[in-house]
């Protein structure tokens, strides 16, 4: 119950949700596919996670980043990808793992295999070893959904999402909600409405 609580620091401090969160939580995104690359644009502020397909290894010094280097190969029809170098954000502090409030460390590896196995279905097979937040490593998987538009032939436009626009343009701090100013940050006696909830 983290979210509702007012401990996402993605409200809390207007933080990207980076990976896996804005995947595990089922955001709409487009798929671009190039020779060397297969990019994912997600469209909660405009994520963007990129999958070098060319051959390539991790940088032997690998930044933290918010969406970690991502590299894949194709094994017949599934894109196994390898990710590491994910921002661990202090445990939770900065970043968690999924809209459940869990933690991860900069220790994160995932290893992912994405195929479509219907014409409307993508499936995400996803295994995380954390040996610097978990004991063991464990699964998940997440399937999505293509766009009924789509299979119109029609391209339809995903509203762009910002978070935190309520700050951008609240007239007084105390209109936007959650608004952190460095003080405590003040805990809502109800969860806000909105299409989070």
């Amino acid at each position: 119950n983290a979210y509702l609580i007012g401990e996402d620091p993605a409200l809390r401090r207007c933080a990207p949700y980076g990976f896996p969160r804005v995947l595990l939580n089922a955001n709409p995104f487009e798929i671009f596919q190039t020779r060397d690359r297969v990019f994912l644009l997600f469209y909660r502020n405009n994520e963007l996670r990129e999958i070098w397909t060319d051959g390539r290894g991790h940088p032997a010094n690998l930044d933290l980043t918010w969406m970690g280097h991502s590299i894949g190969r194709w094994d017949g029809d599934t894109l196994v990808t390898d990710i590491r170098g994910i921002l661990g954000g202090e445990m939770g502090k900065y970043k968690w793992l999924d809209e459940g409030g869990w933690p991860h460390s900069d220790t994160l590896h995932i290893t992912e295999r994405i195929r479509r196995t219907a014409r409307e279905e993508l499936r995400f097979d996803m295994t995380f070893e954390d040996p610097g937040a978990y004991t063991a490593p464990f699964q998940t998987t997440v399937i999505m959904e293509l766009n009924p538009f789509s299979e119109e032939g029609r391209v339809e436009s995903i509203k762009e999402y910002i978070r935190c626009e309520d700050q951008i343009f609240a007239d007084k701090e105390t209109e936007a909600w959650p608004f952190f100013t460095g003080a405590e940050y003040p805990l809502p006696d109800v969860p806000p409405v909105g299409p989070e909830f």
